[in-house]
């Protein structure tokens, strides 16, 4: 059997989580730690626009990751060969500008429209491209997202 040092941090996070019920984790190497479980669920938990998303690139052949860390932020897809990271936006969650005004968003839209912004800039600051494609989009104009992506692997 393969020891694998994760495994230690984990249980040592597990213990210490339980007995001080800290709920947020501290630590860096724990940080990273818990990011990595975060997107293991994530992939095995994909939304309904992100799984269509999925078939779109498999179609196209277009080799990619998915939920690929990036500093402390997860990100749904990404392409390797063009160093592309593409995100799938709920149209509800994300307030789709064309169907949610910025005088009518909820608090939740408001923290999710900063957390975009912040993962915008971490994203570009890192080297990597980022494309957001809305959950309209993708479910209802397949074929839009399909041209989308084939324009930027040419570029």
């Amino acid at each position: 059997m393969k020891y694998d040092p994760n495994k230690r941090i984990k249980s040592i996070l597990y213990r210490a989580k339980k007995k001080t019920k800290i709920k947020t984790v501290k630590s860096i190497a724990f940080k990273k730690i818990y990011l990595e479980s975060q997107a293991r669920r994530m992939r095995r938990k994909m939304t309904k626009p992100e799984q269509e998303f999925r078939t779109i690139l498999e179609e196209e052949k277009i080799q990619y990751e998915t939920q690929k860390i990036v500093g402390f932020y997860i990100f749904d897809f990404y392409i390797p060969s063009i160093n592309l990271l593409c995100e799938v936006d709920g149209d509800y969650y994300h307030s789709h500008p064309d169907k949610y005004k910025a005088e009518e968003l909820n608090e939740m839209q408001v923290r999710n429209k900063y957390r975009d912004q912040k993962k915008n800039i971490i994203a570009k600051g890192s080297g990597y491209n980022l494309e957001r494609f809305w959950e309209d989009e993708i479910l209802n104009t397949p074929e839009i997202t399909t041209k989308r992506l084939r324009e930027l692997i040419k570029k």
